[in-house]
């Protein structure tokens, strides 16, 4: 579920953003006014010599580096394609299917780190720093932080595990404890689920996500008990619920997977005899065929003039 943009906080940025490219062409106009005939001499060019050009000759560097400057836009457009290419790949592979967004949103992540990484080394090859070194620096740095995050690499074990041995899904209604709801958003660290009615986010470390019961993997089961009298002829249920329930079918067609099925007596009560009827629908609409089947059959016993009794109390006096 994508969050709503506020239209004025939108309008804002992009105002924010129009002053910082107007700005930056001043300032691009501002340092190189030695190489711009109009501004040459101009007072304004000899404000920018007696500041910034204290600090650093700009027009010297553009002259002395412009192969290494084009070299260094030339791989960051050659990143950013292949970022895009690599994109379109993954979901020509996994296709656009609701399933697959994680791991789309998983591959398109680390692909991008990756490229854009190995990018950043090839522009530092092009101004001559040696790569090498920093790379055996950050391999001494990545082991000294593993040991003082061992629960982020926990979590980022946990997370792969848990896309790529397809637990879940995006979109799944899973059990988490006694916690019933809608998987919201997969992440390498963490995950969101969010309840179906009061739309609470629950948000989980992966590897604390752990006795998930997945109610998406298939059908699930409605269920309906009703008590009738103990003089109730069940017979007569049976063949009035036989006719009955074959046209729930037809008449909630979006709701329910197959007519629903009396199973006949679930237990024998105090004051009735419980009688269970089902529906298959999927969990999502589990909910709402439960009310269904409270109400249809409700009304099939009045249309029938079957009692459904009420607890009563016996009370004898003892002479």
């Amino acid at each position: 579920m994508k969050r709503l943009k506020d239209p004025a906080k939108v309008k804002k940025a992009k105002k924010i953003f129009g002053e910082t490219i107007f700005i930056g062409i001043i300032l691009f106009f501002a340092i190189f006014t030695d190489k711009i005939p109009f501004f040459k001499d101009s007072d304004f060019s000899h404000v920018i010599d007696n500041t910034l050009g204290k600090f650093f000759d700009v027009s010297s560097i553009l002259t002395e580096n412009y192969l290494k400057i084009l070299e260094s836009f030339t791989i960051i457009i050659f990143v950013w394609v292949l970022n895009k290419l690599v994109s379109i790949t993954i979901k020509l592979i996994f296709g656009k299917r609701k399933k697959n967004s994680a791991k789309i949103v998983l591959f398109n992540s680390f692909t991008k780190y990756i490229v854009v990484f190995f990018g950043f080394f090839f522009i530092l090859s092009a101004w001559g720093v040696e790569t090498s070194t920093i790379l055996a620096s950050l391999g001494l740095l990545g082991l000294a932080i593993s040991f003082g995050a061992q629960g982020l690499i926990e979590d980022l074990l946990s997370g792969l595990f848990i896309i790529f041995e397809n637990q879940f899904e995006v979109g799944d209604i899973v059990y988490v404890g006694e916690f019933r709801g809608i998987v919201f958003e997969m992440g390498l660290r963490s995950t969101k689920f969010m309840d179906q009615y009061s739309l609470d986010v629950k948000i989980m470390r992966n590897s604390s996500v752990k006795d998930i019961i997945n109610a998406s993997v298939k059908l699930s089961v409605a269920v309906c008990d009703v008590g009738v009298a103990y003089n109730t002829n069940l017979n007569r249920i049976e063949k009035i619920s036989k006719t009955f329930l074959s046209t729930l079918l037809d008449k909630y067609p979006k709701i329910l997977y197959d007519n629903p099925v009396y199973l006949g007596v679930q237990e024998l009560s105090d004051s009735s005899v419980v009688i269970r009827f089902i529906g298959k629908t999927t969990e999502e609409k589990k909910v709402q065929l439960e009310r269904i089947l409270n109400y249809e059959i409700k009304t099939m016993l009045d249309k029938n003039k079957i009692t459904i009794p009420f607890p009563q109390i016996d009370v004898h006096n003892v002479k």
